[in-house]
């Protein structure tokens, strides 16, 4: 069923993105995929390079964001095959990863322990994409009541809808404007990787396109 699925995001997404940009469409297109989504984003890229005219085609998406991506972390290596087509097409994948998602841990279960999902331990810390960051919200979903949030299903597996703080640091991400180890939201771990924090926007953020008048 899944196959299915990417296929259709194949048929009626990647497919119009591909004509469109062929006819001058500038338009920045982003992608996000939560849980299973993560998936459809990524096999609906290898399925893509299968069809002859949409491999021949330089067509482009902006940002990619795995939102609890109930797939393997090894997915996210710089080596991984299956998951070429998606980064030579995309600028950027942010994969946002919670240690305490216990729904994805049920999903590595079923494979034996032998694949943990990148929405739990996040991306290879040694090999991972160079187009690829992980951004760890652990410590900050351990901040967070659950009865006073707004969310959809199991918690743990979906408390970033409505959350403003997950809310701003993925808007400052589709937009691009900061490179993605300065983002505002994030804070350096320990050991070196990324984690999200409960931080403002920078404040003069929005005046930094200014130009100075003629003359």
């Amino acid at each position: 069923m899944p196959l299915k699925w990417a296929n259709k995001l194949v048929t009626h997404g990647i497919r119009v993105i591909a004509e469109s940009q062929l006819n001058g469409c500038e338009t920045n297109i982003h992608l996000l995929g939560h849980s299973t989504g993560a998936y459809l984003i990524m096999e609906a890229c290898a399925q893509a390079d299968k069809k002859g005219d949409l491999f021949k085609q330089d067509w482009r998406i902006s940002q990619v964001a795995f939102i609890g991506g109930d797939v393997s972390a090894s997915s996210l290596a710089a080596d991984s095959a299956w998951s070429q087509p998606l980064f030579e097409h995309a600028l950027r994948l942010t994969n946002y990863s919670n240690p305490y998602d216990h729904v994805l841990a049920v999903s590595n279960a079923k494979r034996l322990g032998t694949s943990p999902r990148a929405g739990r331990v996040g991306a290879p810390k040694e090999n991972a994409h160079p187009k690829a960051v992980n951004v760890c919200c652990g410590e900050y979903f351990k901040t967070l009541d659950p009865r006073n949030q707004r969310f959809e299903g199991t918690f743990a597996h979906s408390w970033h809808i409505g959350n403003r703080v997950f809310a701003r640091d993925l808007a400052m991400t589709l937009t691009s404007g900061i490179d993605r180890n300065a983002i505002s939201t994030r804070a350096r771990k320990p050991d070196g990787s990324l984690m999200l924090i409960d931080a403002p926007r920078p404040e003069f953020a929005a005046l930094w396109e200014m130009e100075s008048s003629p003359g």
